[in-house]
């Protein structure tokens, strides 16, 4: 299985319901999507955002990634976040939360 883990850190509080925004039409899409096995968030504080995803292959996450919603507010990362970290991997088996973290800093694929 293909891993996506994703923290991001917004510049300022003015940016969280944009932010949710986003994420809401990203909630939609991603239930919609072909190949992927689980999705899960987790709110670090009011300011950091993890997401974590399984799929099926790399090429079912590049698609959901470069497209629709996900695509659209990739758009704006740079506008809104401090910071956001995506780390890709595969694995036999799907990771606790502590362990998709650490996988993540291990496996940086991309840094904002």
């Amino acid at each position: 299985m293909f891993i996506s883990v994703t923290k991001i850190s917004l510049k300022n509080i003015f940016f969280i319901v944009r932010f949710m925004r986003h994420n809401a039409k990203i909630f939609k899409q991603i239930g919609e999507a072909k190949g992927n096995l689980s999705f899960a968030t987790s709110i670090q504080n009011p300011l950091v955002y993890w997401t974590f995803t399984t799929w099926d292959s790399k090429e079912s996450m590049m698609q959901f990634r470069n497209n629709g919603a996900h695509k659209d507010a990739m758009k704006e990362v740079r506008n809104i976040t401090k910071e956001a970290i995506s780390g890709h991997w595969e694995s036999e088996q799907k990771p606790s939360w502590k362990e998709a973290k650490v996988g993540m800093m291990e496996n940086i694929s991309s840094r904002y």
